[in-house]
Protein backbone atom coordinates (compact mmCIF):
# COMPACT_ATOMS: atom_id res chain seq x y z
CA UNK A 1 0.00 0.00 0.00
CA UNK A 2 1.59 3.47 -1.23
CA UNK A 3 2.68 6.14 2.24
CA UNK A 4 -0.18 8.70 2.68
CA UNK A 5 1.70 11.23 4.46
CA UNK A 6 4.89 12.18 5.20
CA UNK A 7 7.02 14.15 7.70
CA UNK A 8 8.97 16.80 5.74
CA UNK A 9 11.22 19.16 7.44
CA UNK A 10 8.89 19.81 10.79
CA UNK A 11 5.96 19.20 8.90
CA UNK A 12 3.34 16.34 8.00
CA UNK A 13 2.30 16.49 4.62
CA UNK A 14 0.69 14.31 1.90
CA UNK A 15 3.62 12.47 -0.26
CA UNK A 16 2.03 13.73 -3.35
CA UNK A 17 2.58 17.10 -2.56
CA UNK A 18 6.92 16.60 -2.85
CA UNK A 19 8.12 17.25 -5.90
CA UNK A 20 11.76 16.88 -7.85
CA UNK A 21 12.60 20.20 -6.60
CA UNK A 22 13.01 19.86 -3.27
CA UNK A 23 15.42 17.01 -3.16
CA UNK A 24 18.08 18.70 -5.89
CA UNK A 25 21.22 18.40 -4.51
CA UNK A 26 20.04 14.34 -3.11
CA UNK A 27 18.86 13.24 -6.67
CA UNK A 28 21.76 15.27 -8.05
CA UNK A 29 25.05 14.46 -5.95
CA UNK A 30 23.91 11.99 -3.13
CA UNK A 31 24.58 14.83 -0.84
CA UNK A 32 23.25 13.74 2.38
CA UNK A 33 22.56 10.31 4.35
CA UNK A 34 20.07 8.46 5.79
CA UNK A 35 19.14 6.10 8.95
CA UNK A 36 17.49 3.05 8.98
CA UNK A 37 14.81 2.84 12.14
CA UNK A 38 12.69 0.03 13.72
CA UNK A 39 9.61 1.59 15.30
CA UNK A 40 7.35 -0.33 17.19
CA UNK A 41 3.93 1.45 16.66
CA UNK A 42 4.69 3.16 20.08
CA UNK A 43 8.68 3.70 20.57
CA UNK A 44 11.34 4.31 18.38
CA UNK A 45 14.54 2.61 21.40
CA UNK A 46 17.85 2.80 18.97
CA UNK A 47 16.70 6.14 17.61
CA UNK A 48 19.07 8.07 20.01
CA UNK A 49 22.15 6.24 18.43
CA UNK A 50 20.34 6.81 15.44
CA UNK A 51 20.11 11.00 15.66
CA UNK A 52 24.17 10.82 17.21
CA UNK A 53 25.54 9.31 14.13
CA UNK A 54 22.86 11.21 11.87
CA UNK A 55 24.67 14.04 13.34
CA UNK A 56 27.98 13.58 12.96
CA UNK A 57 27.73 12.82 9.76
CA UNK A 58 25.65 16.43 8.51
CA UNK A 59 28.15 18.23 10.79
CA UNK A 60 31.44 16.29 8.62
CA UNK A 61 29.45 16.79 5.64
CA UNK A 62 28.81 20.52 6.24
CA UNK A 63 25.40 20.10 6.11
CA UNK A 64 22.93 22.15 9.36
CA UNK A 65 20.62 19.76 9.38
CA UNK A 66 18.17 19.69 12.74
CA UNK A 67 16.80 16.07 13.63
CA UNK A 68 13.56 15.76 16.17
CA UNK A 69 14.07 14.80 19.90
CA UNK A 70 13.22 11.09 20.63
CA UNK A 71 9.99 12.16 22.53
CA UNK A 72 9.20 14.34 19.29
CA UNK A 73 10.04 11.90 16.70
CA UNK A 74 7.94 9.21 18.30
CA UNK A 75 5.19 11.34 18.15
CA UNK A 76 5.64 12.22 14.29
CA UNK A 77 5.86 8.39 13.88
CA UNK A 78 2.89 7.58 15.53
CA UNK A 79 0.83 10.28 13.56
CA UNK A 80 2.67 8.77 10.20
CA UNK A 81 1.26 5.52 11.29
CA UNK A 82 -2.13 6.56 11.85
CA UNK A 83 -2.21 7.88 8.05
CA UNK A 84 -0.94 4.44 6.73
CA UNK A 85 -3.49 2.52 4.95
CA UNK A 86 -2.02 -0.30 6.51
CA UNK A 87 -2.03 -0.81 10.08
CA UNK A 88 1.15 -2.90 11.03
CA UNK A 89 2.41 -3.89 14.61
CA UNK A 90 5.99 -2.64 13.69
CA UNK A 91 7.40 -0.52 11.07
CA UNK A 92 10.42 0.56 9.00
CA UNK A 93 11.00 4.26 9.18
CA UNK A 94 13.59 5.49 6.62
CA UNK A 95 14.81 9.50 7.82
CA UNK A 96 16.52 10.91 4.54
CA UNK A 97 18.93 14.26 5.05
CA UNK A 98 20.15 16.20 2.17
CA UNK A 99 21.68 19.56 1.71
CA UNK A 100 19.59 21.91 0.08
CA UNK A 101 19.87 24.94 -2.19
CA UNK A 102 22.13 24.74 -5.07
CA UNK A 103 25.12 24.97 -6.86
CA UNK A 104 27.26 22.11 -8.78
CA UNK A 105 29.66 20.03 -6.85
CA UNK A 106 30.82 23.17 -4.93
CA UNK A 107 27.13 24.04 -2.89
CA UNK A 108 26.18 27.15 -2.23
CA UNK A 109 24.91 26.53 1.05
CA UNK A 110 24.79 24.90 4.46
CA UNK A 111 20.73 24.53 4.48
CA UNK A 112 19.80 20.57 5.50
CA UNK A 113 16.53 18.94 4.86
CA UNK A 114 14.60 16.08 6.39
CA UNK A 115 12.71 13.69 5.42
CA UNK A 116 10.45 10.80 7.19
CA UNK A 117 8.81 8.05 5.83
CA UNK A 118 7.14 5.24 7.53
CA UNK A 119 6.48 1.89 5.82
CA UNK A 120 4.98 -1.65 7.21
CA UNK A 121 7.56 -3.92 8.98
CA UNK A 122 7.24 -7.90 9.72
CA UNK A 123 10.04 -9.29 11.80
CA UNK A 124 8.93 -13.06 11.06
CA UNK A 125 9.18 -12.54 7.62
CA UNK A 126 13.14 -11.83 8.22
CA UNK A 127 15.10 -14.90 7.04
CA UNK A 128 17.37 -15.75 10.25
CA UNK A 129 19.44 -18.42 8.00
CA UNK A 130 21.18 -17.37 4.96
CA UNK A 131 23.44 -18.47 2.07
CA UNK A 132 26.08 -15.70 0.82
CA UNK A 133 29.08 -15.68 -0.99
CA UNK A 134 32.03 -13.24 -1.19
CA UNK A 135 31.24 -9.89 -3.58
CA UNK A 136 35.22 -8.37 -4.39
CA UNK A 137 34.14 -6.44 -7.81
CA UNK A 138 34.70 -3.02 -5.73
CA UNK A 139 36.24 -2.30 -2.70
CA UNK A 140 34.84 -0.11 -0.14
CA UNK A 141 37.41 3.25 0.75
CA UNK A 142 38.15 3.61 4.39
CA UNK A 143 37.51 7.58 5.44
CA UNK A 144 36.21 9.96 7.39
CA UNK A 145 32.37 9.18 6.35
CA UNK A 146 33.19 6.17 5.43
CA UNK A 147 31.11 4.51 8.71
CA UNK A 148 27.91 6.59 7.75
CA UNK A 149 24.60 5.54 5.49
CA UNK A 150 25.08 7.35 2.49
CA UNK A 151 22.55 8.73 -0.37
CA UNK A 152 25.25 7.39 -2.53
CA UNK A 153 24.72 3.49 -2.46
CA UNK A 154 25.92 2.36 -5.67
CA UNK A 155 28.29 -0.23 -4.72
CA UNK A 156 25.75 -2.44 -2.52
CA UNK A 157 23.28 -1.99 -4.80
CA UNK A 158 25.19 -3.38 -6.79
CA UNK A 159 26.48 -6.46 -4.48
CA UNK A 160 22.68 -6.37 -3.97
CA UNK A 161 22.26 -7.47 -7.53
CA UNK A 162 25.85 -10.03 -7.87
CA UNK A 163 23.59 -11.82 -4.49
CA UNK A 164 20.94 -12.28 -6.57
CA UNK A 165 22.42 -13.46 -9.61
CA UNK A 166 24.59 -16.08 -7.65
CA UNK A 167 21.61 -17.24 -5.57
CA UNK A 168 21.89 -16.50 -2.45
CA UNK A 169 20.89 -13.93 0.46
CA UNK A 170 23.50 -12.03 0.40
CA UNK A 171 26.70 -11.59 0.12
CA UNK A 172 30.18 -10.34 1.84
CA UNK A 173 31.98 -6.80 0.73
CA UNK A 174 35.51 -6.44 0.87
CA UNK A 175 37.61 -3.21 2.11
CA UNK A 176 40.30 -1.70 0.05
CA UNK A 177 42.72 -4.12 1.80
CA UNK A 178 41.07 -6.95 1.11
CA UNK A 179 39.41 -7.44 4.76
CA UNK A 180 36.37 -8.10 5.49
CA UNK A 181 34.11 -5.32 5.51
CA UNK A 182 30.13 -5.89 5.90
CA UNK A 183 27.21 -7.66 4.35
CA UNK A 184 24.74 -5.35 1.81
CA UNK A 185 22.98 -3.89 4.48
CA UNK A 186 24.07 -5.52 7.71
CA UNK A 187 27.44 -5.26 9.79
CA UNK A 188 29.13 -8.53 10.42
CA UNK A 189 30.31 -10.46 13.49
CA UNK A 190 32.16 -13.88 13.91
CA UNK A 191 32.15 -15.79 16.66
CA UNK A 192 35.08 -18.40 18.32
CA UNK A 193 34.02 -19.59 21.65
CA UNK A 194 32.62 -16.67 24.00
CA UNK A 195 34.70 -13.99 21.42
CA UNK A 196 32.64 -12.37 19.23
CA UNK A 197 34.81 -9.72 17.16
CA UNK A 198 33.53 -7.17 14.27
CA UNK A 199 36.00 -6.17 11.45
CA UNK A 200 37.43 -2.78 12.89
CA UNK A 201 36.23 0.51 11.19
CA UNK A 202 38.97 0.86 9.12
CA UNK A 203 38.34 -1.76 6.85
CA UNK A 204 35.56 0.16 5.18
CA UNK A 205 32.29 -0.75 6.81
CA UNK A 206 29.24 1.70 8.15
CA UNK A 207 29.65 1.79 11.82
CA UNK A 208 26.16 0.37 12.08
CA UNK A 209 23.34 1.32 15.38
CA UNK A 210 23.07 -2.20 16.28
CA UNK A 211 26.29 -3.33 16.25
CA UNK A 212 27.35 -0.32 18.74
CA UNK A 213 24.45 -1.76 21.27
CA UNK A 214 25.53 -5.18 20.71
CA UNK A 215 28.97 -4.03 21.70
CA UNK A 216 28.28 -2.71 24.55
CA UNK A 217 25.89 -5.48 25.20
CA UNK A 218 27.71 -8.77 24.85
CA UNK A 219 30.51 -8.29 27.59
CA UNK A 220 26.77 -7.59 30.11
CA UNK A 221 25.98 -10.87 29.40
CA UNK A 222 29.35 -12.50 29.79
CA UNK A 223 30.87 -12.83 26.42
CA UNK A 224 34.11 -10.48 24.87
CA UNK A 225 33.33 -8.13 22.14
CA UNK A 226 36.82 -6.65 20.27
CA UNK A 227 37.40 -4.85 16.99
CA UNK A 228 39.90 -6.75 14.55
CA UNK A 229 40.50 -7.22 11.02
CA UNK A 230 39.38 -10.35 9.20
CA UNK A 231 40.93 -11.50 5.88
CA UNK A 232 38.48 -14.20 3.94
CA UNK A 233 40.28 -16.94 5.04
CA UNK A 234 39.88 -16.05 8.42
CA UNK A 235 36.11 -15.56 8.04
CA UNK A 236 36.01 -19.23 6.95
CA UNK A 237 37.37 -20.33 10.07
CA UNK A 238 34.66 -18.73 12.30
CA UNK A 239 32.56 -21.15 14.57
CA UNK A 240 29.44 -18.41 13.54
CA UNK A 241 29.01 -15.98 10.97
CA UNK A 242 26.07 -13.71 12.61
CA UNK A 243 25.04 -10.53 10.69
CA UNK A 244 23.70 -7.90 12.53
CA UNK A 245 21.62 -4.54 11.57
CA UNK A 246 19.23 -2.10 13.72
CA UNK A 247 15.89 -2.87 11.59
CA UNK A 248 16.94 -6.57 11.31
CA UNK A 249 18.07 -7.83 14.44
CA UNK A 250 20.69 -10.55 14.51
CA UNK A 251 20.34 -13.48 11.57
CA UNK A 252 23.31 -16.07 10.82
CA UNK A 253 24.85 -16.70 7.47
CA UNK A 254 24.49 -20.74 7.34
CA UNK A 255 26.34 -21.07 4.06
CA UNK A 256 29.11 -19.09 2.67
CA UNK A 257 30.82 -20.40 -0.40
CA UNK A 258 29.83 -23.62 -0.16
CA UNK A 259 30.65 -24.20 3.89
CA UNK A 260 28.44 -24.37 6.18
CA UNK A 261 27.70 -22.58 9.18
CA UNK A 262 25.55 -23.13 12.55
CA UNK A 263 22.87 -20.92 13.51
CA UNK A 264 23.40 -21.09 17.30
CA UNK A 265 23.50 -17.26 18.35
CA UNK A 266 20.16 -16.28 17.24
CA UNK A 267 18.30 -16.51 21.00
CA UNK A 268 20.69 -13.31 21.34
CA UNK A 269 18.29 -11.19 19.24
CA UNK A 270 16.33 -11.35 22.58
CA UNK A 271 18.53 -8.80 23.74
CA UNK A 272 17.84 -6.36 21.67
CA UNK A 273 15.33 -3.92 22.14
CA UNK A 274 13.34 -4.48 18.77
CA UNK A 275 10.37 -6.59 19.92
CA UNK A 276 10.28 -9.95 19.80
CA UNK A 277 12.61 -12.62 16.71
CA UNK A 278 11.30 -15.73 18.25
Amino acid sequence: MPVQTVWFNGEIVPYGSLTAAAFDRAWRYADGGFETIFFDGETAPLYELHRRRAQTHARLSGVEAVFPSKPEFEDILRQLAHTHPVKEAAWRCRLTWFRGGGGFYLPQDTEGRVLAELFPFDPQAVPRKQFAVFYDEQPLAFGKLSPFKKIGAHIYTDAARFARQHGVDDCILLGAGGHVAETVSCNLVMRRGDVFSAPRPEDGGVEGVALTYLSERLPQLGFTFERRSHTPAMLMEADEILTVNALRGISCIILLDGKPFPAKSLELNKHLPLGSYT
